[in-house]
């Protein structure tokens, strides 16, 4: 068979290029592009024929043999999927590389000393053959030039060594050529050792793939812990920010109270420096004990109402005239025409209410009240002046509806932050009605005291008033049943600046317990 140089160097790249060694990039075409081109140069390229074609056919069978025992043991079924696994290799494994490396340069050296031997046993056989001389040919073949020639223990020496190389050519040809008789051993050999390696590539692979799941789950345990823990980073920002946002509210209220009580003290000092300067007297007559038995009261009476109304008009009176009032209690007594003076005085003295600061806090217990009076208190007082509170206890009008509506003009103030209603029940449901529309009209109220007032009230209360804004409510002592109703869970949850609720001395059961 008759093959150019470079043909069979070729087929043999092509085998490998479509072997399972196809990704190896260059590394097998340069060792075999160099054992050629080393060749050629050492013995021409006549000489290339027979081993060329030897060569040839071991790469063919070689291929064959690969294929077939890669196909029938591992089962792949196209080449495309062959390529993908040694895409594999190649990207996961470059110790492989260098192993495959490491074999082809072995494999041309073996070919390179095969190729040598099987010309120096040709030249031995040209030797023996005759037609020239023994000295002219072993120097022809051992390329000795004429100073050489002269050294005749050193050409002895040489054609001894060139009769040995070609006996021991010889015995490596007589191997060569059984190796080439026999491909079937060549190609299971080199299968077996492509198999090898591909196992243990394949074995590597699947470590890194294990190894790389390995760190895959870890770094999404590490992520999911860091984003847990961001999460709870942002949450307790947010619940820092709420806090440090209601702290600032709060400081700010603080300081604006500061600046209130600085300036109602100021205040409060101009005016009782004044008062002290003119001088003060209460301007109405103390009238003697003859004077109101004459009107009936008996001495308990009497005694009654020298404590607890005129002694506190008067102090209240004063404290207004002097500026330092925070707070007027009047009651225990009945309405009587000749107490009006004493009403008077006090009304001209809300005049004097310091305007800064929280207010004064007014307060009326066990008193009847007509409609005179209560217009007076409403709208002279507690619409127009520097009051904070208000309280109703146990008081009896003359007109309960005309007292609400004259409390709807008071509620008006926008000073007035908290109001209390107590033992003063309501009979009529217009009334009622008017009241919690009264109530809902304010719009600065944040505290609110219903107490002693009856079930049906507080039901009415609780269904009919808008308690959005509030932040304190006190519904105790109503005698309060729900009978299965939510007003109480409902108002709870849709009210959120609320702070306390009391719903102590009602008659409420477990299920409302578990509702509210």
């Amino acid at each position: 068979m008759s093959i150019g140089p470079g043909e069979t160097f070729e087929k043999v790249v092509v085998h490998f290029a479509e072997g399972r060694m196809a990704n190896i990039p260059g590394l097998i075409l340069t060792a075999f592009t160099r054992v050629k081109n080393a060749g050629d140069l050492a013995f021409g390229t006549d000489s290339n024929s027979l081993s060329v074609e030897t060569i040839t056919k071991i790469g063919t069978t070689k291929a064959y043999q690969k294929k077939k025992d890669y196909r029938e043991r591992l089962g792949v079924q196209s080449q495309q999927s062959m390529q993908r696994t040694v895409d594999r290799i190649t990207a996961l494994d470059n110790e492989n590389t260098k192993l495959v490396t490491d074999w082809a340069g072995q494999w041309c050296a073996q070919r390179t000393r095969t190729r040598t031997g099987s010309l120096a046993a040709a030249a031995a056989a040209r030797l023996r053959g005759g037609g020239q001389s023994r000295r002219q040919q072993r120097l022809r073949i051992l390329g000795i030039t004429g100073k050489y020639r002269r050294k005749p223990r050193y050409r002895q020496t040489s054609a001894m060594s060139a009769e040995h190389a070609g006996k021991h050519q010889r015995g490596n040809r007589g191997e060569f050529a059984a190796d080439a008789t026999s491909p079937s051993k060549t190609s299971t050999t080199s299968s077996a050792d492509l198999e090898s390696m591909l196992k243990h590539a394949l074995g590597r692979i699947d470590s890194l793939e294990r190894q790389h799941e390995e760190m895959k789950t870890s770094v999404e345990i590490e992520r999911r812990a860091l984003r847990e823990d961001i999460s709870r980073l942002k949450e307790a920002h947010k619940a820092l920010q709420a806090l440090t946002e209601r702290e600032t509210k709060a400081l700010r209220d603080d300081l604006k109270s500061l600046n209130r009580e600085n300036k109602a003290l100021e205040w409060s000092f101009f005016q009782l420096a004044r008062k002290v300067q003119e001088g003060w007297e209460y301007p109405v007559a103390d009238q003697p004990d003859e004077y109101w038995e004459n009107k009936g009261y008996d001495e308990g009476a009497i005694e009654c109402l020298r404590i607890d109304f005129l002694a506190e008009v008067e102090t209240a009176v004063s404290e207004l005239e002097h500026g330092v009032c925070d707070s007027i209690t009047v009651g225990f007594v009945d309405h009587d025409e000749d107490l009006m003076p004493h009403w008077n005085a006090l009304f001209q003295s809300f005049d004097l209410i310091n305007p800064h600061g929280t207010g004064v806090v007014l307060d009326f217990q066990s008193i009847k009240l007509n409609e005179k009076v209560m217009r007076k208190i409403c709208n002279h007082g507690i619409r127009r002046k520097n009051i904070g509170k208000v309280s109703f206890s146990n008081v009896g009008f003359a007109n309960m509806r005309g007292a609400i509506s004259e409390l709807g003009i008071a509620l008006e103030s926008p000073k007035l932050k908290s109001f209390t209603w107590c033992e003063n029940p309501i009979e009529s449901t217009e009334d009622m009605n008017l009241f919690t529309r009264v109530l809902s009209q304010n719009s600065a109220l944040d505290e609110l005291e219903f107490t002693k007032n009856g079930n049906e009230n507080a039901h009415a209360l609780l269904s009919g008033v808008d308690f959005s804004t509030y932040k304190i409510l006190n519904l105790s002592s109503n005698s309060l049943k729900t009978y299965g109703r939510t007003d109480i869970p409902d108002l709870i949850a849709s009210n959120p600046p609320l702070v306390e609720l009391d719903l102590r001395k009602n008659w409420l059961n477990n299920d409302d317990a578990v509702l509210i």
